[in-house]
């Protein structure tokens, strides 16, 4: 019944608005002066979403669960300060429940060709992961970022233009804290030895200050044909354009049971006539020993997305994402969680203890396959996102098959 009371609106909604025509995008709202040298610009982003989850399907204990939520509630503030080469970006989150500070950064170009950002950000591993979550063609990230990341820490970096795709080679490269400033992204290797992540950078209630163990992270790539890589769709349409890139990040001090003490990902994205594919591979080491180069791989992970535009307003997409953890990795956290909860002084403890650690080292591979399909009301603006998805989960003991339904409304400026 909630279901038809959403959808049926919506629908009568949708084919009213591709009856008339809509204003490509909603803004910039800014404040500058005459030379342009001093700039406000005020965003947000607010996601509304519509979750139900068939959690077990093939179990006998399995579940049906719906919920709504305000998903995201981003405001955002970026501009110049003096010169149009010095700019800065401060991003909050003020949803129910996650009052967080995301990103402050600032950059200052010395050439097109060179640039510096100092702050906190998303580290540059991938372009996809780079990319904003607003411009995602479905509701929400995969899971493969959930094991490899990116993740915002605390860094420097030089670059030749980042967010704004510069034609032909494109770099960044920089030096990182090593923590992850949230607890959102690259969290799978704590999570399968059953280590609890605090979150540093809730304002409600943070975590423990950072650590500092360097990490080294670059993202090489080649743009052909003046591709806009902000966004998997293909907005524009016309002929071929790609976008063929290589990202590494290489931990000097890992915590062996949180951080992976390297990742690589090599990438692909392709548009032609508003039909676009994106793939990317990734590959996680681990520490062994106490040698830097002591490592094996632990983790492998792949994302495929295909999505088609129609007259600018609708969208069909594709996805599927695959997480395989090494066996060997799996046996080290259970053979490393056993102890911990043996070692209880009392049945509470220990009962606390089974809680934590009972499921470490259980995941050896994990599937997500969806299919998706997009409104844009205004542009990139305002849109209406819908997805199915079919979870699979291969644990030690038995394996567990979910479906999951998302519908989402954005806006975003």
């Amino acid at each position: 019944m909630m279901l038809r009371h959403i959808v049926l609106p919506l629908c009568l909604f949708v084919g009213t608005s591709l009856a008339h025509a809509a204003p490509g995008k909603i803004g910039p709202f800014d404040l500058k002066s005459s030379d342009g040298d001093w700039r406000l610009t005020v965003g947000l982003a607010i996601q509304l979403r519509y979750q139900l989850d068939a959690v077990g399907l093939d179990q006998d204990d399995g579940s049906l669960d719906g919920f709504v939520e305000a998903r995201r509630i981003r405001p955002t503030l970026r501009g110049t300060l003096g010169t149009k080469k010095l700019s800065y970006y401060l991003h909050l989150s003020t949803a129910p429940g996650s009052l967080e500070f995301m990103d402050f950064y600032l950059d200052y170009a010395f050439s097109p060709r060179l640039q510096t950002r100092v702050g906190q950000w998303k580290i540059p591993f991938t372009r996809f992961r780079t990319a904003s979550f607003k411009d995602l063609t479905l509701v929400d990230w995969p899971i493969t970022t959930l094991y490899f990341g990116a993740e915002r820490q605390m860094g420097l970096a030089l670059h030749n233009g980042y967010e704004k795709t510069p034609a032909g080679l494109q770099y960044e490269a920089g030096i990182f804290g090593g923590d992850n400033a949230r607890a959102s992204h690259a969290v799978g290797l704590p999570r399968l030895f059953g280590e609890k992540l605090e979150n540093p950078s809730s304002l409600a209630s943070p975590g423990p200050r950072a650590t500092l163990h360097p990490e080294l992270v670059a993202h090489l790539a080649y743009n052909l044909n003046r591709i806009d890589t902000d966004t998997d769709t293909d907005w524009e349409g016309g002929e071929l354009r790609l976008s063929a890139g290589l990202s590494a990040a290489w931990d000097l001090d890992p915590d062996r049971h949180v951080d992976l003490a390297l990742r690589l990902a090599p990438e692909l994205l392709l548009k032609v006539r508003h039909l676009s594919f994106f793939s990317v591979f990734y590959l996680g080491f681990v520490r062994q020993g106490d040698g830097v180069a002591d490592q094996r791989l632990g983790m492998l992970g792949v994302t495929f997305q295909t999505s088609y535009l129609f007259i600018q307003r609708l969208e069909l997409a594709l996805r599927y994402s695959m997480v395989h953890v090494d066996s060997r990795v799996a046996e080290d956290a259970r053979s490393r969680a056993a102890p911990i909860i043996a070692a209880a002084a009392d049945s509470d403890e220990a009962a606390t203890l089974t809680r934590q650690y009972g499921k470490a080292g259980q995941v050896n591979r994990e599937h997500e396959a969806s299919l998706d399909l997009n409104v844009y009301f205004i542009g990139r603006s305002l849109k209406l996102q819908t997805d199915l998805s079919w979870l699979n989960h291969d644990l030690l003991a038995r394996q567990q098959s979910d479906l999951r339904l998302r519908i989402q409304l954005q806006l975003a400026f």
